[in-house]
């Protein structure tokens, strides 16, 4: 038990300390975990972002299904784009499952 709180406090640690956005989604591309450099990305704190999905909680439609169909096909995406729409500023999108995750 104490080795995998360590675990996790290790990962957190590097979560937090990362300069790139990381958003962790279940299999119902509901928002699980949020590092700080994705809330300052989205503007909102992961307290309002947790168990919510892109489309509900910041109306990124296009960015709930580059997820939704990733959780379908089992396979990554990887391309640049907008992630808010209107937006000038262009964001490389990396979305990913985890392998050996039930």
């Amino acid at each position: 038990m104490d080795e995998f709180a360590s675990e996790k406090g290790r990962m957190q640690a590097i979560l937090t300390s990362m300069a790139d956005g990381v958003v962790a989604v279940d299999k119902n591309a509901c928002i699980m975990q949020v590092n700080r450099a994705a809330e300052n990305m989205f503007m909102l704190p992961e307290n309002l972002m947790l168990g919510q999905t892109f489309a509900s909680v910041m109306g990124l439609y296009d960015l709930d299904r580059l997820i939704r169909k990733v959780l379908r096909t089992g396979q990554d995406i990887f391309e640049d784009g907008a992630v808010f729409p209107g937006s000038k500023s262009i964001y490389r999108i990396h979305v990913v499952p985890i392998r050996g995750a039930n």
